[in-house]
């Protein structure tokens, strides 16, 4: 289970049902309310077979969520607003079997997976899975002019 760090939602993941389910908290009364569930093979969301322990990005941005028997680790575009979940990329590798568990670094670029099946911890530093762009032009170029490379 895993609280949003503003604590507006709340993830738990189901080893039984292969889901993660989303809830929202009220902040006053700690009430939780149901809002989605997501479901191994449904919907795009692959790789929750027997889903383990899960981590949030430092800016909240990103979910992630090792599998055990996928030996994967998920990652999911989070919406803050909503607490949404977007299939954003599925990492799999030999060094993930079992993977179980795993923790995010605080600058948010490493992630560290503890495979249930192996005594080691995999390191592991996804790639950005949505590119952030600044600018779309050059700073002296106006958009439909000659300029305009």
């Amino acid at each position: 289970m895993l609280v949003s760090h503003d604590g507006r939602h709340v993830y738990v993941a189901s080893y039984a049902s292969d889901t993660v389910t989303l809830l929202q908290r009220n902040a006053f009364s700690g009430q939780l309310t149901f809002l989605k569930i997501y479901e191994d093979g449904v919907n795009g969301f692959d790789g929750l077979n027997y889903p383990g322990g899960m981590a949030l990005s430092p800016d909240g941005q990103y979910l992630y969520v090792p599998s055990y028997l996928d030996n994967v680790l998920n990652i999911y575009l989070r919406s803050p607003g909503t607490g949404l979940l977007y299939p954003t990329q599925i990492i799999a590798q030999p060094e993930l079997d079992g993977a179980f568990g795993v923790a995010i670094g605080p600058d948010g670029r490493t992630a560290y997976v503890a495979p249930f099946n192996t005594s080691n911890v995999v390191v592991l530093q996804p790639s950005n899975p949505l590119p952030i762009i600044e600018t779309l032009l050059p700073a002296s170029a106006v958009g439909g002019s000659n300029n305009f490379p």
